[in-house]
């Protein structure tokens, strides 16, 4: 099915005229335009409608800016959309089991109902705010500040939307007008740089796309077959998604509109910085994985405390203490890296940065994604168990939760890779998002809520918060980009 669809496009061009025609309907499920009508892809609702139009489309430009003929032809027809559509849905093989079907659903479909991008940034913000080893990483990435990037960004997003009608390329020109009239200190680099790390050649684009595509994603293997691709290709990362633009000598054409939004999400932001192999590997284990993911975590434990000053609140974690047993070695141990303890019952989460390398664990799933779960779970396990032992909890009567929190992962991902290992354990599997909505809890006892959420099946932590309507705090994302932005002198 990869190769019909590979082999359908290339009939095509890619002119400004195909491109308009994809980005209208593209568009349609992103902002409201002049005569905004959804593709009649299904007949299913306007939520189905919306959320199938964000999956196909940006996927099925991808495939037009990859195998494109200069000499194709000039204009499409909904026929044809159609056919593509209905062969780009034939994507499962009867032999997927049914958690990497949901995983593989996750990648694809589930990120679109995700619209909480002010959480987002809260996170990326916050993991970095106050670490300037970090701060100076990005500025080198970026070529800007943090701030500055976020904010030129959300002045992009604006500008493409605002207009409420099709553009297939970004006139530079009123945009740097649009971007300096603001009172947000920006200089005609600073544009130029954002535009240059947003944008992608189309020499460049198709390297990246074949290179998620080869064994292993290594650039001296052969690409997978296309019975392997058949199966992966659709839900592999779309480069659009972190290269909303695409360059093309001096001018700048619109990938698609859902790029646009998904770039929002600030996962590239992420990725560039927990991916990148030029990055000092210290820095990813000692700095990101070790300290600020952990600080991040334990400051969600403080925010608890804060909008409770009534209840007798510690937190703490992540240091070394003398372990009775191997006081003689003058050895230490590790304290589980985030405690939350209250007069009657303790929280130990243990955190990690991410699964697995989501390339090999979208081609190597079933053995590379259990393998490393279960090597963080028996770790997280025996470090939780020395310290409970080592200070006596089990003796103070207290309910004990034990948590391994994944970072970098979704809570649909994450409720579908329990297996066979934490059936017949307390540990609760997780991730960031769920223990940022369970600080944030107001009028409900932490306890109940997680004693109530362990009875249920199914859900995810974040998905059982929010079904169950329970009262949160917000996230107060602007506070802590004008924090961000005074700390570099950005704003007085």
């Amino acid at each position: 099915m990869f190769d019909k669809i590979n082999k359908f496009v290339a009939k095509y061009s890619y002119n400004d005229n195909i491109k308009k025609v994809l980005l209208q309907y593209d568009a349609s499920a992103n902002i409201k335009l002049n005569n905004n009508n959804f593709f009649e892809l299904t007949n299913k609702d306007e939520f189905q409608k919306t959320n199938l139009t964000k999956i196909f489309f940006p996927y099925m430009i991808e495939k037009f800016i990859v195998y494109r003929k200069e000499t194709g032809k000039k204009s499409i027809e909904n026929n044809a959309i159609n056919k593509i559509f209905n062969m780009a849905n034939k994507i499962y093989d009867d032999e997927l089991t049914y958690e990497k079907l949901v995983y593989l659903i996750d990648k694809e479909q589930i990120r679109f109902q995700d619209k909480n991008h002010l959480q987002l940034k809260y996170r990326y913000i916050n993991l970095f705010l106050n670490d300037d080893t970090s701060l100076q990483i990005i500025k080198h990435i970026f070529k800007m500040d943090l701030n500055q990037f976020i904010l030129l960004y959300l002045s992009f997003a604006l500008f493409s939307y605002k207009f409420k009608k099709i553009e297939i390329y970004l006139d530079t020109v009123k945009f740097k007008q649009f971007c300096l009239k603001g009172d947000f200190k920006f200089s005609e680099q600073n544009i130029d740089d954002f535009l240059e790390y947003i944008s992608i050649s189309k020499k460049d684009f198709q390297d990246k796309y074949f290179l998620l595509r080869k064994e292993e994603c290594d650039i001296s293997k052969d690409l997978l077959s296309n019975e392997k691709l058949s199966k992966v290709d659709k839900i592999l990362p779309k480069l659009s998604f972190f290269y909303p633009l695409i360059k093309e000598d001096t001018k700048y054409y619109f990938s698609s509109y859902t790029a646009i939004f998904e770039f929002l999400k600030f996962e590239r932001v992420f990725t560039d910085i927990s991916e990148n192999k030029d990055i000092d590997k210290k820095y990813k284990r000692d700095i990101l994985g070790k300290k600020l993911i952990e600080e991040y975590t334990r400051n969600q434990a403080l925010v608890f405390k804060n909008n409770h000053k009534n209840m007798n609140i510690k937190v703490y974690g992540g240091l070394e203490y003398e372990h009775k047993n191997l006081r003689k070695q003058n050895k230490k141990s590790d304290e589980p890296d985030v405690i939350f303890e209250t007069d009657d019952f303790y929280i130990f989460i243990e955190c990690k940065n991410s699964i697995s390398h989501l390339i090999t664990t979208i081609h190597n799933f079933d053995d590379k994604i259990k393998e490393r779960i279960k090597e963080d779970f028996d770790k997280s396990e025996t470090n939780i168990k020395k310290y409970i032992e080592q200070h006596d909890i089990n003796n103070t009567n207290k309910k004990i939760y034990k948590f391994l929190m994944y970072f970098n992962a979704t809570p649909v991902s994450i409720s579908e890779l329990k297996f066979d290992i934490f059936k017949d354990s307390d540990f609760i599997l997780t991730d960031i998002s769920s223990i940022e909505l369970l600080f944030r809890v107001i009028e409900q006892k932490l306890d109940d809520v997680i004693d109530a959420y362990v009875k249920q099946e199914g859900h995810s932590l974040y998905d059982f918060i929010k079904f169950n309507e329970i009262e949160l705090y917000s996230m107060d994302v602007e506070s802590s980009l004008e924090i961000l932005a005074k700390k570099d002198k950005y704003i007085e």
